[in-house]
């Protein structure tokens, strides 16, 4: 994950964070159900988020797989839901 000076997904309160989430969901991915969820998404994507330190709060995100966490991308969990059924 490419990440930009400033983003709070490279500070290390967010890899903790990370790792919680992850456990929460028993390493399973919220969309397409394989135990190999290894990554976070965030429900609403960091780069709208108007207060930046949402990116710290589990409760928005959810474990997920690589290949659906790039699939969805930069969009909401409604839209890709949506474009996936």
């Amino acid at each position: 994950m490419a990440t930009k000076r400033g983003d709070p997904r490279s500070q290390r309160k967010y890899k903790a964070v990370r790792l919680v989430v992850l456990a929460r969901d028993q390493y399973t991915c919220y969309y397409c159900q394989s135990p190999d969820a290894n990554t976070v998404d965030h429900i609403e994507p960091v780069k709208y988020m108007e207060d930046k330190s949402d990116a710290y709060n589990p409760d928005l995100m959810v474990a997920c797989c690589a290949k659906c966490n790039s699939s969805k991308g930069s969009r909401s969990q409604a839209v890709f839901l949506a474009q996936t059924a």
